[in-house]
């Protein structure tokens, strides 16, 4: 993961309000984050939620992983914490 797609992936409010969201629910579906994030955007559509999720995914910061248990599509943050070296364009993430 570089730096700079983290950067752009944080910097969005929408994308923002997502990794809180799954900082408060682990295994959340497309579906249950769409209810949350509308709370906040009314007006939204579903397809930029999942957009939303995808870029965060191909960032590094959250996982996407089928459950064979309650077969379904889950998504979940990968750490509540990270650290960003910007002098030595690093990042870290910590639990």
């Amino acid at each position: 993961m570089e730096l700079e797609e983290v950067g752009k992936a944080i910097s969005n409010p929408l994308r923002t309000l997502i990794l809180s969201l799954l900082v408060q629910n682990s295994h959340i579906t497309l579906d249950e984050c769409f209810r949350l994030v509308k709370k906040e955007y009314p007006k939204i559509h579903q397809e930029t939620v999942y957009r939303s999720l995808e870029k965060l995914h191909h960032a590094g910061l959250i996982s996407k992983e089928y459950s064979h248990k309650s077969k379904r599509l889950e998504y979940n943050i990968l750490s509540k914490i990270i650290q960003i070296d910007f002098l030595n364009k690093s990042i870290k993430f910590q639990e």
